[in-house]
């Protein structure tokens, strides 16, 4: 019974359920079409971004740009006539071209304002080669997702919804669109740099492929600072415009007045010059912005522009930076000769290939010529070619001592390092042949060096069979 009872009520929820939908859904309105899962065509068909030749774009906020490709290469020509940033500039164009029509929301809206267009919120026009008439894309809101905008042409009525991200490309303003380097210059021909804080003042200069500084003393450059450097002046970016007296702007009011000096840049609190042969570029660092950043500004140009607070740093160097941290130019790889005078006892290493037939090139004691152990030598070749200076002194401090005096080949015997290691108490300092001054070591380094030499001395173990 009690089954029978159970399919009866099945029954009657069966019922109630189908009533509901006859008499509540039916009276729902029809669902709206869903998009379709790919696009339905471009916006502007068979638009070729290489042709196109201007663009005019009214942003949001009421400013009004405008770019025209100059001989191949884009320009900011209003508000201000400026070189543009390439890649903005293209991709403005070449979105433009591609743009997808993501779906068509309403082909005869009665409302425009509901979609954001009744006044758009970016209108973006341009010129084609060949062209009789500039076209126009509308912009408005966003869909309630987020994920589009909505879109139309001035000369057909359909609102259709156009990817977000296209928002972004062009509604960015004139500053967006200007080439925001804050040095133009040609990396490769650059041979000389100047680094000068207030009198100070570092020149380091590149013969071939090899950097040295040359003031305010000779000695061995670091090429990975060089570079580092070369590279944030190449590739850094202006974060805002401070100042440009060209453009009459409520945004380039400065704090306290329109002159360098406000900027901390007359004097300038630090300056780098770039030169190659007659050629020079040059920047000026500053003081800091209230916000954190760094004023700063290419002495070619008028404006005053901000940088980020890391830019800044990374080429604020002091001048001991320039210099090679590295007391030997050799190598474990490269070398073919370590000789070292300690102690009263001079020793030498050199990396040969072994008297035997097929013998492999390995580095091996030769004055005096002890059976030393090919691991222990190796060992303090590396100690050796991996002592840096933690810094630089002009002069050996007073009481300073011979310590110990190392000399090396390498490349084939073509170049050499001779250096003699100084003590004066508890430090030690390292005083190169041709570089002035003195470093000054990390001194457990020296004392693993001097404990590698001696574990060289000592005859190899043997173990004896039983």
């Amino acid at each position: 019974m009690n089954r029978g009872r159970n399919t009866a009520i099945l029954a009657v929820l069966a019922a109630a359920l189908g009533a509901y939908l006859f008499f509540v859904e039916r009276h729902r309105d029809a669902p709206a079409a869903e998009a379709p899962d790919s696009p339905r065509g471009k916006v502007f068909d068979k638009l070729d971004a290489a042709k196109i030749e201007e663009i005019q774009i009214a942003a949001a906020g009421g400013g009004a740009t405008t770019l025209r490709k100059v001989d191949n290469a884009w320009r900011l020509t209003a508000p201000i006539a400026v070189p543009a940033d390439q890649t903005e500039a293209g991709g403005a164009a070449s979105n433009l071209a591609t743009a997808d029509v993501q779906s068509v929301v309403d082909e005869k809206p009665k409302d425009l304002a509901a979609y954001g267009l009744a006044k758009p919120r970016v209108t973006v026009t341009f010129r084609v080669a060949g062209d009789k008439a500039p076209r126009t894309l509308l912009l408005g809101d966003k869909n309630p997702t987020g994920s589009d905008v909505y879109a139309k042409l001035p000369d057909a009525p359909r609102v259709f919804l156009v990817s977000a991200y296209l928002e972004g490309t062009f509604d960015k303003g004139a500053f967006g669109f200007r080439d925001k380097r804050i040095l133009t210059f040609d990396r490769e021909k650059i041979d000389r740099l100047d680094v000068a804080a207030g009198t100070a003042k570092t020149t380091v200069a590149r013969q071939s492929d090899t950097w040295s500084v040359v003031a305010p003393a000779n000695a061995r450059a670091d090429f990975g600072v060089i570079e580092a450097v070369l590279s944030r002046l190449a590739n850094g970016q202006m974060k805002s415009i401070a100042w440009d007296p060209d453009t009459p702007a409520p945004a380039a009011a400065a704090p306290g007045g329109h002159t360098l000096k406000e900027y901390g840049l007359d004097p300038a609190e630090r300056r780098l010059t770039l030169g190659a042969g007659s050629t020079v570029a040059e920047i000026l660092l500053g003081k800091a912005t209230p916000e954190g950043d760094v004023y700063a500004k290419d002495a070619s140009r008028s404006i005053v522009f901000t940088i980020e607070k890391p830019l800044a740093d990374d080429l604020a160097r002091d001048p001991s930076d320039f210099r090679s941290k590295d007391v030997f130019a050799f190598r474990a790889f490269t070398g073919t000769r370590l000789e070292i005078t300690h102690a009263g006892k001079t020793v030498a290493f050199e990396r040969k290939k072994g008297p035997e037939k097929d013998a492999a090139v390995k580095w091996m004691a030769v004055a005096p010529a002890p059976a030393a152990d090919e691991a222990k030598i190796e060992d303090l070749v590396s100690k050796v070619a991996t002592l840096r200076a933690e810094s630089f002194v002009d002069a050996l401090p007073a009481g300073a001592a011979e310590f110990a005096r190392i000399e090396t080949a390498f490349d084939e015997g073509k170049k050499h390092d001779s250096v003699v290691i100084h003590q004066a108490g508890p430090d030690y300092y390292a005083v190169r042949q041709g570089d002035a001054g003195a470093g000054k070591l990390i001194a457990p380094a020296v004392t693993d060096v001097v404990t590698a030499l001696d574990a060289t001395q000592k005859a190899p173990s043997t173990t004896q069979k039983k």
